[in-house]
């Protein structure tokens, strides 16, 4: 599985991550002191030009995002990429001074990941016990410096250890998020102050979180329950009556497709080595066999789909439903 970290420069609080990459410290550090133990690289903006002939001409409104490294003792310099003027760059070493002056916290991950131009960590914001099994909480921190993808800062329940983990914990069902695109303006200002008012509400947070999951762990789900709950998640179509020809073959193919996610996430349920006695016949268990088979089992040509796209939808749709159904 590819980890996609930049040059080993990853930092890890006491656990290793299974890429084995990187430092692996007994002490805690805040976001700055592990950037500086990785190295993260120094981000420049620079003029761009086109070339005609034997001359160099300026393109207005335009520049270049260079990050400069050091290996061996000698910089590297790489580009990330080409933006707009309008394009707010915050570099990472920004990123970190922020999240030390909001929270004070330590980080638990920290890590470069492509070519150094987006920097990922996670800091503890609680720990929640279900019924016995233990939930780790997060605040994920991801600032991509690749002209494509916007400042992301949300909370997770994944341990963010490379570009794999943090694919899944970007899909996973959360109560708190903030997206800044860069040419949106003051984009600091906005992430800062998100963070100082998402940190002092930590405690409130990790209670609701708490009443929530402890009620889907407490609730048991009779079949009738089990099968709705699958339905609203991976609804079947109608049979194909009146339709002929591809049109019928298209609805039938989907029936097919749906009803075997149904017994799978259905077989995970009933019978999954990873259940927990919290899972076992529980809203909460349904839950995890839906997060389990959409992140690890279900097969899919592009793992984004459990990011941004429909399998992100399928998680959130099981949360919602057997979060209503436990209050019942």
């Amino acid at each position: 599985m590819a980890h996609n970290i930049y040059d080993q420069r990853f930092y890890a609080y006491r656990k290793p991550a299974w890429h084995g990459l990187g430092y692996v410290s007994a002490d805690e550090h805040t976001a700055v002191q592990a950037g500086e133990m990785i190295g993260l690289p120094e981000i420049h903006e620079a003029p761009i030009a086109a070339r005609a002939d034997a001359f160099y001409m300026p393109i207005p409104g335009y520049k270049a995002i260079i990050g400069v490294t050091q290996h061996g003792g000698k910089p590297k310099a790489t580009p990330y990429t080409v933006v707009t003027d309008r394009y707010e760059v915050v570099t990472h070493r920004q990123f970190t001074e922020m999240f030390d002056r909001a929270t004070g916290s330590r980080v638990e991950t920290l890590g470069l990941l492509g070519q150094g131009e987006t920097l990922f960590f996670t800091a503890p914001i609680s720990t929640i016990d279900v019924h016995g099994d233990e939930v780790h909480n997060y605040l994920l921190m991801i600032n991509p410096l690749n002209g494509r993808l916007a400042v992301r800062v949300r909370t997770t329940s994944v341990r963010v250890v490379c570009q794999n983990t943090m694919l899944l914990a970007l899909g996973q069902q959360t109560d708190r998020e903030l997206r800044v695109k860069h040419n949106e303006g003051q984009i600091a200002p906005k992430i800062e102050d998100w963070l100082r008012a998402t940190w002092a509400e930590t405690a409130d947070m990790t209670a609701l979180l708490q009443d929530a999951y402890n009620a889907m762990a407490g609730r048991q789900l009779i079949p009738d329950a089990v099968a709705t709950a699958l339905e609203t998640v991976y609804p079947v179509p109608d049979e194909p009556v009146g339709l002929i020809g591809a049109a019928a073959e298209t609805r039938e193919k989907e029936r097919q497709h749906q009803q075997g996610h149904q017994q799978s996430v259905l077989e995970l349920f009933e019978g999954s080595r990873t259940r927990t006695h919290a899972a076992m016949g529980t809203a909460w268990g349904l839950w995890q066999a839906v997060i389990e088979y959409e992140d690890f089992m279900r097969p899919r040509a592009n793992a984004r789909s459990r990011v941004f796209g429909a399998g992100a939808e399928r998680k959130q749709k099981a949360f919602v439903h057997l979060h209503d159904v436990a209050q019942l």
